[in-house]
């Protein structure tokens, strides 16, 4: 089999296999008037198709190569031609020629036919709708106890509710602009790679207990769900606790607002005393606001003015690494509402975060 490349296409379809699946070896065949890149690397498998020309026809037209190899060949190629025999693959770009010699590998299915067809059609309009405010919704996991952080949506006829959220922390947004009826939970680093990698394309997403399936007709990813040792809150209390916020914090809630800036000083000197644990300690006082960490290895302290005076004095502590990642996700200027012993929230808009207090 002998067929034509576009370079650019072949170069993004080989870095996308490495990317995601980081497998020692690629199944090169072509199919059709495509050649579909297929890697698998432990619980995780995606194949990926672009368009060729087929010059000449063979029986010769499928064979699996290193997958580091086949890449670095590939390097800053424009026009490509392949030529498969029994037991190699020649590349050719205008003078350039190499010749890779083939691996024995077993084909293999990236999804189960029993899978597919069902699931739920995620339309490319969704995404883009969604893609905007990805970045400030993604949260990492807090403990070593817990591979991801399980990110919810659900979409209705009034619009999309859609959470990532964990037993310490949590990312919440109404989209009223998001219109339909589905419903899904995933792990948060999963669904963005879907975000990124399906850019612009339509496909059918299906989530089993134990694995993610997504596809269409040139595209096929699959991957295991990690098993978490501890156990997760569910997308329902999510959606029930975000529900009663409003009417929480207009009954509890204390404002607290303030530079982030001046927090973020106090988080990078904290750093230097921080262990596993500590406790971060806020005093607010009228217009003040003292901040302090503690730990074996000493104390540091510091009293920054609020941007307005709060609405009562209050006292609170929260875990020093929860809330140093949280604030990651805070504008230049951050209003915090305590919730006494419960929770504090903060709102870069359009997403709401809380998380819990010690």
């Amino acid at each position: 089999m002998k067929i034509e490349i576009d370079g650019d296409l072949l170069a993004e379809a080989v870095k996308t296999v490495r990317n995601i699946t980081a497998g020692a070896t690629t199944h090169v065949e072509v199919e059709g008037s495509f050649l579909r890149l297929t890697s698998v690397n432990g619980g995780t498998a995606l194949m990926t198709s672009i368009p060729v020309k087929v010059i000449e026809k063979s029986k010769h037209k499928a064979l699996a190569l290193d997958s580091n190899a086949f890449s670095t060949s590939l390097s800053k190629l424009k026009a490509v031609t392949f030529e498969f025999s029994d037991s190699s693959l020649t590349i050719k770009s205008g003078r350039y020629k190499a010749e890779l010699i083939a691996h024995q590998y077993e084909k293999q299915v990236v999804i189960p036919e029993g899978e597919k067809e069902k699931g739920i059609k995620i339309k490319t309009k969704f995404i883009e709708k969604l893609s905007s405010i990805l970045p400030k919704l993604e949260l990492q996991p807090l403990l070593s106890t817990y591979a991801f952080v399980p990110f919810g949506v659900k979409v209705t006829k009034q619009g999309a509710f859609i959470a990532s959220y964990d037993f310490y922390q949590a990312a919440f947004v109404q989209m009223e602009e998001i219109t339909g009826d589905f419903e899904f939970v995933l792990p948060n680093n999963v669904f963005s790679l879907l975000a990124k990698e399906m850019k612009g394309q339509d496909y059918q997403l299906v989530i089993t207990e134990t694995s993610v399936y997504a596809y269409n007709d040139v595209f096929e990813y699959a991957t295991a769900i990690p098993q978490s040792e501890s156990s997760t809150v569910s997308f329902d209390d999510m959606q029930q606790l975000h529900s009663t916020l409003k009417g929480t914090t207009k009954k509890s809630g204390v404002g607290v607002k303030l530079k982030t800036e001046a927090i973020n000083q106090m988080i990078e000197n904290g750093r230097a005393i921080y262990e596993k644990d500590s406790t971060f300690e806020f005093d607010i006082k009228g217009d003040k606001c003292k901040l302090e960490l503690k730990s074996s290895s000493g104390k540091i302290s510091t009293v920054v003015m609020l941007e307005e005076k709060a609405g009562k004095d209050i006292a609170f502590s929260c875990d020093f690494h929860f809330f140093s990642s949280m604030m990651k996700k805070a504008g230049p200027t951050v209003k915090l509402t305590v919730i006494p012993e419960r929770m504090l929230l903060f709102v870069n808009k359009p997403v709401i975060y809380m998380m819990s207090l010690s």
